[in-house]
């Protein structure tokens, strides 16, 4: 765990300096293992200033990282992309490739992809939330998958 931390920390560090956003989430984990549990994750996302604009559409790099309550986690980084539907409300969404640590070696996987949607909505010029789903996945990439779901609360901070 100790590890885990020290490789968050040299990855968020140098976006400090040019982050726009911090996500905060929280939710639980549905593994396709069926002798896995069910966790309850927390997780934070770290996006950089929209980089690119495609009509409605802004496109952030970003550097993320979840735990579980039973020791599982996943740090990545990838493009993420925002747009808006209206005043108040918008479509996120991300692709992260990256790292994923199990408690259990039946999940063990080293690299996966996550995928996120989420539908959100602000609250005042800095603070939203949003409902989001995201998958992880080896991408066939490894012997065994320990591909899961996730659904997730986020708040997200503007600055």
């Amino acid at each position: 765990m100790t590890r885990l931390l020290s490789i968050l920390a040299l990855c968020l560090i140098p976006m400090g300096a040019s982050a726009q956003s911090l996500v905060f989430s929280l939710g639980a984990t549905d593994f396709h293992e069926s002798d896995a549990g069910d966790p309850v994750q927390g997780g934070i996302d770290v996006l950089t200033r929209p980089f690119r604009s495609l009509g409605p559409v802004d496109l952030e790099l970003g550097v993320a990282a979840t735990v579980d309550f039973e020791g599982n986690a996943w740090l990545g980084a990838g493009l993420a992309a925002t747009a808006d539907l209206g005043a108040l409300y918008y479509v996120e969404g991300s692709v992260m490739p990256g790292w994923f640590h199990a408690s259990d070696d039946a999940l063990e996987s080293d690299g996966t992809v996550r995928s996120l949607i989420g539908v959100g909505r602000r609250f005042g010029p800095a603070t939203s939330v949003a409902l989001a789903v995201s998958h992880r996945s080896a991408l066939g990439s490894d012997d065994r998958n320990g591909a899961h779901n996730d659904l997730t609360l986020r708040l997200r901070r503007e600055f």
